[in-house]
């Protein structure tokens, strides 16, 4: 499995990134501005995953030649999608799914009475 990040670079606008992974990674729009976000505030950013590498590198390929073709030096890197961050989120995954919407309240912490 290989993860796919963009990297943030100053100079590209929020909305070029957010379009890019729009039209070339098919992330809805509220994931590709959340996506281009945590890519501002963090440096980089998972804007996919995907079990080929070739499929992989075709929509780097595709995404850097656009960023290119617009002026921009928007970054994209594939990296290995190590093994240890897939069981936690398998984990995560099943943890959510037998306690979706559990919050601690104070009222719950007192004793009854």
């Amino acid at each position: 499995m290989l993860k796919v990040l963009v990297v943030n670079d100053q100079m590209t606008p929020v909305e070029f990134v957010v379009s890019v992974l729009e039209e070339i990674f098919g992330q809805s729009k509220e994931d590709a501005e959340r996506t281009a976000l945590h890519a501002h505030l963090n440096g980089d950013a998972i804007c996919g995953i995907y079990r080929q590498r070739a499929e992989a590198q075709n929509l780097v390929r595709s995404a850097t030649a656009r960023s290119r073709q617009h002026g921009f030096a928007l970054g994209f890197l594939i990296r290995p999608f190590p093994f240890w961050e897939r069981v936690a989120g398998w984990l995560f995954r099943m943890v959510m799914k037998v306690v979706p919407d559990y919050r601690v309240s104070p009222a719950r912490l007192l004793p009854p009475q």
